[in-house]
């Protein structure tokens, strides 16, 4: 008994390959739009600030710097905490994806503090002599009703800034070359895509066709 175990035409198989590569060039040009200028940014380096200094520049837009002065407050440390994004496991793993700590400027009634973010957990003596590299921002008012109670201790702060100290170069520099892998594979299949056949050369047999017996 003869039967015939249909497979993917190479029609289809060549329609595949060219929206795969398109996607690819898609997605690799996305991240490449907001990596490219993230990196020439801090191409030369952070601008190094006292948390006065940052006071007054921090603004809506991310700047790329170096806090020079602070305290630590080690009483405010806070792990936030969430679902690995790979595990063999079937039991979900929860993981520390960073810890948030505040640094003011040492009064005993602070009036600058600055939400730090800084990957993986810490504890308190991580951060002894620690200088933090990374993005400045002013705190909007959003951040301020999600902080809710944290900040009852800096009542008197008039400036309450935020600080992405896992943020920098190396990020960027890691995302700018996923990118460009993925422009290059998109272009690489789109042109064996383009390559491939679009029938079989001998009439009458589909390629990819097997016949058993």
């Amino acid at each position: 008994m003869t039967t015939t175990q249909p497979k993917t035409s190479p029609q289809t198989l060549r329609r595949i390959v060219l929206i795969s590569g398109v996607l690819l060039i898609v997605f690799g040009a996305y991240l490449l739009a907001f990596l490219v200028p993230d990196v020439l940014r801090t191409l030369p380096g952070p601008e190094i600030m006292t948390l006065a200094h940052a006071a007054e520049v921090a603004g809506g837009d991310s700047l790329y710097a170096t806090i020079e002065d602070g305290r630590w407050d080690c009483s405010t440390i806070e792990y936030i905490r969430g679902r690995a994004s790979s595990s063999a496991s079937s039991v979900p793993r929860i993981i520390t994806r960073y810890t948030e700590i505040f640094l003011t400027d040492g009064t005993s009634r602070p009036e600058i503090v600055m939400l730090t973010r800084m990957s993986g957990e810490m504890d308190c003596g991580d951060f002894d002599g620690l200088v933090p590299t990374g993005y400045l921002t002013r705190m909007t008012g959003d951040k301020r009703s999600e902080l809710g109670s944290r900040l009852s201790p800096f009542s008197n702060a008039g400036n309450l800034l935020e600080f992405c100290g896992y943020c920098g170069t190396d990020n960027s520099l890691i995302g700018l070359i996923a990118g460009i892998v993925l422009v290059v594979g998109g272009l690489a299949l789109v042109f064996f895509g383009f390559r491939m056949p679009k029938a079989s050369s001998e009439k009458g047999v589909t390629l990819g066709d097997d016949l058993i017996t």
